[in-house]
C-alpha cells in the first residue's frame, strides 16, 4: 500500500507491508477470529470481529497493522453529524475513532482512494 498523508505521526511512504481493512454494516467485538497477525484480543484494533446485529454501528477502517496505526476510519455513519471520523491514528485510548462522535467537528472533508487491480 502507498500512503500519503498530513496526519502527524502516521507512517507514510510506497510499498508498505503489513495493511488493513475492515469494512462493513456490522457491529464488532474485540475478538480477533480472523486471526490478523498482531491483532488483540482485549480490546478493538484492526483485527475485530463482526457481531450481531447484521446492520448495526458500521465501519470503514484502512490499518496499517505493522505500525499498528488507523490511517482513516469513518464509523457509525447513520448517525450524522454525530458519526466517528477520524484521518490518522487517534491521539486517544481509542485506535479507530470509534464512539469519537465527531463529524460535526470537520468543516469540509475530501477522501480519494485509488486501486489497482493487480
Amino acid at each position: 500500500m502507498n500512503v500519503f498523508s498530513n496526519a502527524k505521526g502516521s507512517v507514510t511512504g510506497a510499498g508498505l507491508k503489513g495493511n488493513n481493512i475492515e469494512f462493513g454494516p456490522h457491529n464488532c467485538g474485540p475478538d480477533h477470529a480472523a486471526r490478523v497477525p498482531g491483532a488483540s484480543s482485549r480490546g478493538w484494533d484492526f483485527g475485530d470481529k463482526p457481531e450481531d446485529p447484521g446492520a448495526g454501528y458500521g465501519l470503514m477502517q484502512v490499518h496499517n497493522r505493522a505500525a499498528k496505526q488507523t490511517l482513516f476510519a469513518a464509523n457509525h455513519c447513520q448517525a450524522g453529524q454525530s458519526a466517528d471520523l477520524g484521518i490518522g491514528h487517534p491521539l486517544s485510548n481509542d485506535p479507530h475513532w470509534t464512539f469519537a462522535a465527531n463529524a460535526v467537528s470537520y468543516e469540509a472533508t475530501r477522501l480519494r482512494v485509488l486501486a489497482r487491480r493487480k
